[in-house]
């Protein structure tokens, strides 16, 4: 069989490979725009003013020790009251279970983030807190060496060592939280903060914990909610983490006062004493069940939940959120179908994909779909989504407009629709194989 000549001096064709061209030209292309940095005036002294916390709600002598403690530091009411707060869950922690039904009990455990510029009193709020921790005597026979353990800046090794000489938990102060959170969204430091937060077993390193019972309270300053470079911010971090904390951020406080008011230090020290001679231990804590009076007010609370989840005009939609998003960028989803197939179900891969691309929620939305709900039903839903969205603090600028074929002709129906009706825009606009329009029988 004679060789086939091969001819050396031209290559062999290069037929067209779609995939490959595809890869080629994403390598190709310029990179995506920069999101706009965050708005400035949330930040700081722009920001909308937030109701102050509800000092009425504590009784007369824990109320009147926050407002003189509050005045000696030149701190804000808001961030006693919270930091008092923390060390009367950190006494509990493991030791009292608030039963809130014969099915349902949690552990007084509370994460919790005071925001604030620097010498807004954040630190010396606690600071005075934590002295009169320091007096509190541990639980009789329980070998404990304080009442709470407080850690200050620890890791996960430190906080598992402090756990085995505390029948009830710790309590971790944190100076600088957006670095703690940096260190706690990495595996496999996660899945044991998760646990912690809610007393659950956890895998530290090469031990176990049944029980691994964490409170944190710590501090931010508004920059570190959201950095756009130089290291990730809490924001930035995993959300999943970011949404298990209370946030504090009043309005800065009055200057300190050279005289103390008079706190009474020895009379609140008693009391979280009676705190901690009330919890109970690790397997044997004392059970709270809720007032009479709380379980109306807790359903109120669920019930309003519920309803602002139905009050987005009554467009069915679900967040869709990858661990590496952002809790400042939102992408809003119309889903692709000719307006008479497609959902949410059917398109969430996609949205997974966008939100772990975009590093963005997403919120899809189920519009109404055709024929039984003709146009403008559809360009209605996404307007009310878009309102919903401003209505509950998201920017404009910070919304990202997504679809894919009759979703993305949707998109530009409803910035063509704000553009007219002089309405803010949203920032960055993905758009995929949009359908703009049919021209059939009867349309």
């Amino acid at each position: 069989m004679p060789l086939t000549e091969i001819n050396v001096t031209n290559p062999p064709p290069v037929y067209a490979n779609y995939w490959r061209d595809r890869e080629a030209a994403r390598a190709a292309a310029p990179p995506p725009p920069p999101w706009p940095a965050i708005d400035p005036g949330l930040l700081e002294d722009g920001r909308p003013r937030l109701p102050a916390f509800p000092l009425k709600v504590f009784p007369h002598q824990w109320r009147e020790w926050v407002s003189d403690a509050a005045q000696w530091a030149g701190s804000s009411e808001d961030y006693v009251a919270q930091a008092l707060l923390a060390s009367v869950a950190g006494l509990c922690g493991q030791g009292v279970s608030a039963r809130i039904t014969e099915a349902w009990s949690e552990p007084v455990i509370l994460w919790q983030a005071l925001v604030g510029g620097p010498s807004s009193g954040k630190s010396a709020a606690f600071a005075r807190v934590r002295a009169l921790l320091a007096a509190v005597r541990p639980l009789k026979d329980s070998g404990d060496s304080a009442a709470p353990a407080v850690s200050v800046d620890a890791g996960l090794d430190q906080l598992n060592t402090a756990l085995v000489g505390s029948s009830r938990g710790v309590l971790l102060w944190r100076e600088d939280l957006a670095d703690w959170m940096d260190e706690a969204r990495r595996r496999p430091a996660r899945p044991a903060w998760l646990a912690g937060w809610s007393a659950g077993p956890a895998r530290i390193g090469r031990f176990s914990q049944e029980c691994f019972a964490a409170g944190i309270a710590g501090t931010l300053t508004p920059e570190s909610l959201s950095r756009d470079g130089g290291g990730a911010g809490f924001i930035d971090g995993d959300s999943a983490l970011a949404a298990r904390f209370l946030y504090v951020w009043p309005e800065r406080g009055g200057a300190p006062s050279l005289a103390d008011p008079g706190a009474d230090d020895a009379g609140v020290t008693a009391l979280l004493q009676k705190v901690a001679d009330f919890a109970g231990r690790r397997g044997t804590p004392t059970v709270v069940p809720l007032d009479d009076a709380a379980i109306p007010r807790l359903e109120q609370v669920m019930v309003s939940v519920q309803r602002r989840a139905d009050e987005a005009d009554g467009v069915e939609a679900e967040w869709i959120t990858a661990p590496e998003a952002r809790l400042d960028r939102t992408i809003l989803y119309l889903h692709g179908g000719g307006f008479v197939l497609g959902s949410i179900h059917s398109h969430r891969d996609i949205c997974e994909r966008l939100s772990q691309e975009g590093r963005a929620r997403v919120l899809a939305l189920n519009y109404r779909l055709a024929p039984e709900n003709p146009f403008p039903a559809q360009l209605d839903d996404a307007l009310a989504a878009y309102d919903w969205l401003l209505a509950n603090g998201m920017i404009a600028s910070r919304i990202a407009f997504a679809g894919d074929s009759a979703g993305a002709g949707l998109c530009l129906s409803t910035m063509l629709a704000l553009k007219q009706a002089g309405r803010p825009l949203p920032g960055p606009r993905i758009r995929s194989r949009r359908w703009i329009g049919s021209s059939g029988p009867g349309s």
